[in-house]
């Protein structure tokens, strides 16, 4: 059940629950016995509930999120790792408030495309101690308002990382250090309440494990 945010005159207020109808098809197929690609399609309909003019949380419509989502995952060698995935998606608000023009026709916070990749590389066919590893991120601009008429920028990220694995003692340890947001794309995540937060840019954590 959804609950109205800090932000509306109802805050706290507890939505009733709702009906969600999904349909799904899906494809998976086997490129290599390390190697699989998967592809589906889907359309997903509910009450689409957020804040309206007066900034009260309330149910708007009937949201309707359509698209196709892919992704390649697994092995194309020994010791060299990928994810690939792209989803596309088509969301849209329906109701007597944006046919009155009250509303816009896209849910806040709503994007068109998501695309990720990861690569993992561990030289010596996936035995070495030490492994190096690449993610980039991007996303379409992002709607934020309730009229549709304002939208975070598109954004993309780079992240490059290394592990290093070894024994401290009798124990196993690993050592993570990553450089995240490469090139210092500073931007903005949007919630579904149309807030905005402000992302840092570069940054260096590095961390230890130790398995006892």
């Amino acid at each position: 059940m959804a609950v109205a945010p800090a932000d509306a005159v109802n805050r706290g207020a507890v939505h009733p629950a709702i009906r969600t109808n999904q349909t799904d098809l899906g494809l998976r197929y086997t490129l290599t016995p390390a190697l699989g690609l998967v592809a589906g399609v889907f359309s997903i309909t509910k009450p689409y509930c957020n804040l309206d003019e007066q900034a009260n949380y309330r149910e708007l419509g009937t949201s309707s999120n359509r698209g196709v989502e892919m992704s390649l995952t697994g092995a194309l060698r020994p010791g060299l790792k990928v994810v690939l995935g792209n989803v596309l998606r088509d969301s849209r608000i329906r109701g007597e408030l944006v046919d009155s023009g009250r509303i816009g026709p896209r849910p806040i916070g709503s994007i068109r495309r998501c695309s990720i990749a990861s690569i993992d590389w561990r030289s010596d066919g996936g035995t070495s101690p030490l492994s190096l590893d690449l993610a980039a991120e991007s996303l379409s601009s992002r709607i934020d308002n309730v009229g549709s008429g304002l939208s975070a920028p598109q954004r993309e990220m780079i992240g490059l990382g290394a592990r290093y694995r070894f024994s401290a003692a009798s124990a196993k340890a690993l050592l993570r250090q990553q450089i995240a947001d490469v090139f210092d794309d500073c931007g903005w995540q949007v919630f579904a309440n149309g807030a905005f937060q402000y992302s840092t840019g570069g940054r260096f954590p590095a961390e230890l494990r130790v398995d006892l």
